[in-house]
């Protein structure tokens, strides 16, 4: 007799069983993926983040390193100056220890008076910062830096706008010669128009866009290390990451509060 051969297949019960079962292997492997998606997508987007907190840091930190001259706009007020803007002074210049404030007698009128800024603003010593251990950390508005390039002086002028959290750069030729000294109260002529030098001008064009994202941006000054504190906080894509320290100025004399003809 011959072997008939089954020609019998599945039953609906075990098609159903089939399919439930692929079911759940194809959910698994789905979600394993989605996941690993996920989680790639999220590291990349911290690395981002991260690094753009660093190099951030590091620019900033660079320009402070070289800076002949710092200036901070912490709540409107104006900090740190090492010279005479308007190049009115003649007398020493002090800090009073009272409201940190950088004054001087007027010869003429025996009277004590505060010096102002290139604006017109009262200046204040980075000693209202404290030291290391009191460091009193500030939101800052703007960092104005004076810094030598191979032949000429620069200017580097950070602006943090903290209402669209946005930090700008903006860059400068002063067209000053590094070997005619420190620069003082002029308003040199450059290939990008004439500027005022030692002025806040909080550059917002979008040429100047450093980074955007910025929760927060926050500095300190101690005046003993000659040294400029720096936070900087960026939040994007849901990531966020903080970059800080204390970065030190090679030119002491950038902390010093004398008087240059």
């Amino acid at each position: 007799m011959k072997n008939k051969k089954s020609n019998k297949g599945f039953s609906f019960v075990e098609l159903i069983i089939v399919i439930a079962l692929l079911s759940i292997i194809m959910i698994a492997i789905c979600q394993f993926m989605t996941s690993s998606v996920n989680t790639y997508n999220r590291t990349n987007s911290d690395n981002k983040v991260q690094q753009l907190s660093q190099e951030t840091y590091g620019k900033l930190s660079n320009h402070i390193m070289q800076a002949v001259t710092i200036k901070l706009l912490v709540n409107d007020n104006e900090y740190g100056a090492n010279f005479d803007e308007q190049g009115s002074v003649t007398e020493p210049l002090y800090v009073d220890p009272a409201d940190y404030k950088i004054k001087y007698i007027d010869t003429s009128s025996n009277a004590e008076k505060n010096l102002l800024s290139i604006s017109g603003k009262t200046m204040y010593s980075f000693d209202y910062f404290g030291s290391e251990s009191t460091a009193k950390w500030e939101n800052v508005q703007g960092i104005y830096i004076v810094y030598p390039s191979s032949t000429t002086y620069m200017i580097a002028e950070y602006y943090y706008d903290s209402t669209n959290k946005k930090l700008y750069l903006k860059t400068q030729d002063t067209g000053i010669s590094i070997i005619e000294g420190v620069p003082t109260s002029l308003s040199p002529t450059t290939s990008t128009g004439t500027f005022t030098l030692g002025k806040f001008e909080n550059p917002t064009d979008s040429e100047y866009l450093l980074c955007s994202g910025v929760e927060s941006f926050e500095v300190t000054a101690d005046s003993g290390e000659t040294a400029i504190g720096i936070d900087i906080t960026i939040n994007k894509r849901k990531m966020s990451y903080e970059s800080s320290g204390m970065v030190k100025v090679r030119n002491g004399n950038t902390f010093h509060v004398t008087y240059i003809d």
